[in-house]
């Protein structure tokens, strides 16, 4: 029974200390917990205090150079992080110990009121320029003084009348600077047989060293004006760019003339007029320049499949006749480009046609290939219309018109006639329509565009 009391009595003492001691010990940590943080926020302030100090006698520098730049930004990025370390705490201890913490919430936020101060002091620092910065307000006050002036460069591709001009210009200005550098430098004698060498006078290295920046600069300008191509002369002509090819049908109008004579007497016995005109196809290739103004000259060679007979023919199935099977001509196309997109040109040129000749008298067939030389006359017009030059090369269509005259060709004694000999002259009206695919970009026609001038380049 006595042993049952003890046991109570030490549960009921156990209820009413351990409480009292846990809210001592809750005490005890809170307390230690605000004084931590007062000694943090009371560091931090003297920290930001010392550092704003430092940043004010900065401040009254014209500029402040490169190291003590990178210290102050990892300065500020320190104080920052610290600041934000004491706001978090002064928060937490907040939510724990109420209005106990209330004075470290108000350190922490005043401190994070004067490292916005810092910052607005650390952005008003002005950085001193780069050496390579310097070096060019140098090098523009120097080109100055010589009446150089430096702007952009406009985006050239080719000879522009404005670029001759500033070719012109640049040149002067090299002479100028060469001049300077000349005046600032003197020639230094040699014993040894070696040529005089030249030396800066004293006191004007930098000055001189700005001159041949300038100098170098200017002479890699003139040497890109100076690498541009020639500009065209206003014209872009549809055949004026380079190679081009062909393709094209035929309608040709075969005109022969058979004259039939007696081999014994040499005299005319028949002379047969006949005439066909069927259809064709011919392919061609051409080189096109201009050798001045807007006159386009194409040197081209053709070569077209004729397979146009023509005969005389009698009752009972015989007849005389010549079938042109191909032929081949050189020549040159020249004529104005009327505009930039329409060509007027003349055609003349030497030809060859392979035809095979007909002496038919049933039931002796005779025939005999002859190769015979003509001359080709026409002319014609081409013109790039504006859908066909998205096929990754320029396109363009033509129409011409060619007569050509042939040379006689003569059968003499076949076997089908063994009594005569005949003569076989013909002449070609030929109509091809067609279309040149260009092989070559045409030339760059001249822009307007304003003088182009230098540009200092940055460091």
């Amino acid at each position: 029974m006595f042993l049952q009391r003890v046991r109570l009595t030490i549960i009921l003492i156990g209820i009413l200390v351990l409480p009292m001691a846990s809210e001592r010990a809750e005490a005890q940590a809170q307390t230690m917990s605000t004084s931590q943080l007062e000694t943090l926020g009371v560091s931090l302030r003297a920290s930001l205090r010392e550092f704003y100090a430092y940043l004010k006698v900065l401040s009254e520098k014209k500029c402040v150079d490169e190291a003590e730049l990178s210290y102050v930004q990892a300065r500020i990025a320190e104080l920052d992080a610290r600041e934000r370390a004491d706001s978090e705490a002064a928060d937490q201890a907040y939510k724990i110990a109420g209005a106990g913490a209330a004075g470290a919430v108000r350190r922490a936020s005043s401190n994070n009121e004067f490292i916005l101060a810092v910052d607005a002091l650390a952005n008003s620092l002005k950085p001193c320029m780069t050496e390579a910065e310097r070096q060019k307000v140098y090098d523009t006050s120097v080109a100055r003084k010589l009446n150089v002036v430096f702007s952009a460069v406009p985006d050239l591709y080719c000879q522009t009348p404005e670029a001759v001009k500033a070719k012109q210009i640049i040149a002067n200005e090299i002479k100028r600077v060469k001049d300077e550098i000349q005046y600032n430098s003197y020639n230094v004698k040699n014993l040894n047989g070696r040529p005089d060498s030249q030396a800066i006078s004293a006191g004007k290295e930098a000055y001189v060293g700005a001159l041949q920046r300038i100098l170098a600069h200017l002479e890699d300008n003139y040497k890109q004006l100076d690498g541009l191509p020639p500009c065209a002369t206003g014209y872009n002509p549809v055949f004026a760019n380079g190679i081009l090819l062909g393709i094209y049908v035929i309608k040709a109008t075969g005109n022969t003339v058979i004259t039939e004579r007696v081999i014994t007497t040499d005299r005319i016995t028949n002379e047969f007029t006949n005439s066909h005109d069927p259809a064709g196809a011919g392919i061609n290739i051409a080189y096109a320049f201009t050798p001045w103004n807007n006159l386009v000259v194409a040197p081209f060679a053709a070569l077209d499949y004729l397979n146009n007979s023509v005969n005389h023919a009698f009752a009972g199935g015989s007849y005389l006749g010549t079938t042109a099977n191909v032929s081949g001509t050189a020549g040159v196309k020249f004529g104005p480009s009327v505009t930039p997109n329409f060509w007027l040109y003349g055609i003349a040129g030497v030809s060859v046609l392979n035809e095979t000749l007909n002496v038919n008298f049933l039931p002796v067939m005779s025939s005999t290939s002859k190769n015979v030389a003509g001359a080709t006359i026409g002319g014609g017009f081409a013109f790039k219309p504006g859908f066909l030059q998205n096929m990754g090369h320029p396109v363009s269509l033509f129409a011409e018109y060619q007569h050509t005259w042939w040379q006689d060709a003569q059968f003499n004694s076949p076997a089908a006639s063994p009594l005569f000999n005949y003569n076989f002259r013909r002449e070609d009206d030929v109509i091809k329509l067609g279309f040149n695919v260009h092989f070559d970009a045409p030339p760059p026609v001249a822009p307007v565009s304003p003088m182009p001038v230098k540009a200092l380049p940055a460091k």
